[in-house]
């Protein structure tokens, strides 16, 4: 149960992305779009680089990893 809590940031993440990418591209085109989605993967990945052994999942996996899913799903999306 644990693991689950775990990834659904990620899941609603990766939902609001793709949707939100489907109304962004339609009305502001594919460039513009795609370069903040870029920009937001730039700022994740960095986020969970800093990962060890002692750090907090909430407070450091997580947040990485939505802000990494939701600009991965924007980009695709």
């Amino acid at each position: 149960m644990k693991t689950v809590l775990l990834f659904l940031p990620a899941a609603v993440a990766i939902t609001f992305g793709a949707h939100a990418a489907s109304r962004l591209v339609a009305r502001l085109g594919r460039r513009p779009v795609g370069a903040v989605a870029f920009a937001l993967t730039a700022v994740g990945a960095p986020l969970l680089t800093r990962l060890d052994t002692d750090s907090g999942v909430w407070t450091e996996l997580v947040p990485g990893f939505a802000l990494l899913s939701l600009a991965l799903a924007t980009a695709f999306g």
